[in-house]
């Protein structure tokens, strides 16, 4: 069996604030567990590329793609009281909508 997993360093540049769930911090302890777990040698890293407006749009709405592509460059903040978006959040989504393109 093989466990595909798509990272990319733009990953962590995704800043919601050290106190938030969604910290850099997570995706490191996400790596310290795989590294100690039964699955590690499964696991099959790879760069994502960015995923197009077009595919966003197919399970979002283009007019909601554009508001948060402008939100994030202007330089991001609280989207609602739970989530936070900084200026890198928009390629690091592209990166994540991306990897859940890849086919194998």
């Amino acid at each position: 069996m093989v466990i595909l997993f798509g990272t990319h360093p733009k990953f962590s540049e995704h800043d919601t604030g050290s106190l938030h769930p969604e910290s850099a911090e997570r995706l490191l302890a996400v790596r310290r567990g795989i590294d100690v777990s039964d699955v590690k040698d499964a696991i099959e890293y790879f760069l994502p590329e960015p995923a197009t407006v077009e595919q966003m749009s197919r399970v979002h709405e283009p007019s909601y793609i554009e508001a948060l592509r402008r939100f994030c460059l202007m330089g991001g903040g609280m989207l609602d009281p739970d989530t936070a978006a900084s200026v890198a959040s928009w390629e690091a989504a592209a990166l994540a909508a991306g990897a859940g393109n890849r086919r194998s």
